[in-house]
């Protein structure tokens, strides 16, 4: 559940007919916010971080966003 991840809704609806061409199942749509982590890393490779520490934020410390590789 993306709630439990600190993720909040931006907006929600319960589809008028429920199930879509890939999701037989589904009721109803949400979009979801994602709140910033402390560090963000986007599109880098090779990145280290060593011994740190992150505390008392109330949220992600270390986000690896989007097209981040170990290589």
């Amino acid at each position: 559940m993306p709630l439990q991840a600190g993720m909040y809704l931006l907006d929600a609806y319960k589809l008028k007919i429920p199930g879509t061409p890939d999701k037989k199942g589904l009721e109803n749509q949400a979009w979801i916010g994602r709140p910033p982590g402390a560090v963000e890393v986007s599109y880098a490779s090779g990145i280290r971080f060593d011994g740190c520490n992150f505390s008392h934020l109330a949220s992600t410390g270390l986000d690896l966003v989007r097209g981040t590789s170990s290589g």
